[in-house]
């Protein structure tokens, strides 16, 4: 739902990325062709990144051509504010969002709507929110225009006494293990490895490795809100993960190197190079990694991370926590916080709450790996 006021600056820089914060609190302009959304053809609609304000309907996205998310109008016009912007030498029209004011970019009268405009936004500015979960996130009232328009099926009543669903998504190291201990939850209906939090629009996993999308290995959980609630969902996940290590978790460090890229990759064969020879049976390369595990075990982890190869700028295995909705971003904190002054840990806390942005699934090989692979890597137990 909506937040009524708009954060402390503080809290802003808290709780946006650097380039959520810097478009829509200093009029920056994030790259063409290189966002979360100029790209989208998913139903639902664009709310704003900072108040949750409704500002935008994929019913009225068009593709532009700009390289930017564009639309032909606003969902609710008495959320957008427009003024003059004369920078860069020439006059536009830039476009607020009403209650927290968060700059979006600008409308140009040249769009192929009945009222001839294009409001060309910065995806940064933007959260996303699926049509189909409209309902649990606040916005059913704009469910209606999608059922109209055929995109979304008419949703039959629930029976009385029949459980809802809801939706948390974590990150907090190598999706296996972080799966494979969620799935053991009560309450948890089922669980989805993927990556989220990038610009790449359904990236590979090689592409991940890389570091050059952004995004973290994530597990999507789905659990009844009647037998386990979002904050326990919370408080599980700050057990079976290390919270206090920036972008890693044990033996897993930043970005991948080519060797561990090609290990967990299906079918893979390590490259010859540095030592590695190539082989040919799955089996041998399991036994070796095991075996290779098992020496240096999670709490070595140290050997691993003096690799330059290992310890790169990207967080892709950071641990964050990516609220779909104000309510669930009040509870992260309020978790986080009291997690962070409990003691269990030595060093901070540096979990990221961070606004949901769209969820890509993984490849299959990578669902439930531990449930199809029991002897497969992991460096995740649950804490007391």
């Amino acid at each position: 739902m909506p937040a009524k006021n708009k954060p402390a600056d503080a809290e802003l820089r808290r709780r946006l990325t650097p380039e959520q914060y810097q478009v829509t609190q200093r009029c920056g302009t994030e790259l063409p062709f290189a966002n979360a959304y100029w790209d989208n053809h998913e139903p639902g609609i664009y709310v704003d990144v900072v108040s949750g304000e409704p500002l935008f309907s994929s019913l009225d996205k068009f593709d532009s051509g700009s390289g930017w998310p564009s639309f032909t109008r606003p969902l609710e016009p008495s959320n957008i504010r427009e003024r003059k912007d004369r920078s860069l030498g020439m006059v536009r029209t830039e476009v607020r969002s009403s209650g927290a004011g968060s700059h979006l970019g600008h409308v140009f009268p040249d769009g192929p709507g009945p009222a001839g405009l294009r409001y060309c936004i910065n995806s940064a500015a933007l959260r996303f929110i699926p049509a189909d979960r409209l309902e649990a996130e606040g916005y059913g009232q704009y469910l209606a225009a999608f059922v109209k328009a055929g995109i979304v099926p008419k949703v039959a009543a629930r029976p009385a006494g029949k459980p809802s669903r809801e939706t948390a998504i974590v990150a907090g190291g190598c999706f296996w293990g972080v799966e494979h201990l969620m799935r053991q939850l009560d309450g948890v209906v089922s669980t989805e490895a993927g990556y989220t939090g990038g610009t790449t629009r359904n990236p590979t996993y090689e592409q991940v490795c890389t570091g050059k999308t952004g995004h973290a290995e994530a597990v999507k959980v789905v659990f009844d809100p009647s037998i386990v609630s979002y904050e326990e969902v919370l408080r599980y996940f700050f057990r079976l993960h290390d919270p206090t290590t920036k972008n890693r978790q044990h033996n897993d460090a930043g970005t991948q190197p080519a060797f561990l890229t090609n290990f967990r990759r299906k079918g893979a064969e390590v490259p010859v190079s540095a030592g590695f020879r190539t082989r040919r049976r799955r089996g041998v390369l399991e036994a070796r990694r095991r075996r290779r595990h098992r020496e240096k075990t999670c709490n070595g982890g140290e050997i691993l991370a003096r690799s330059r190869k290992l310890v790169r700028k990207a967080g892709q295995y950071r641990s964050a926590i990516f609220p779909l909705s104000e309510r669930q971003r009040t509870i992260a904190e309020r978790v986080r916080s009291e997690v962070d002054h409990s003691g269990a840990w030595t060093r901070p806390v540096v979990t990221e709450i961070v606004p949901a942005s769209t969820f890509w699934k993984a490849e299959e090989y990578h669902q439930d790996y531990l449930g199809k692979h029991p002897n497969g890597y992991t460096c995740h137990f649950l804490r007391e």
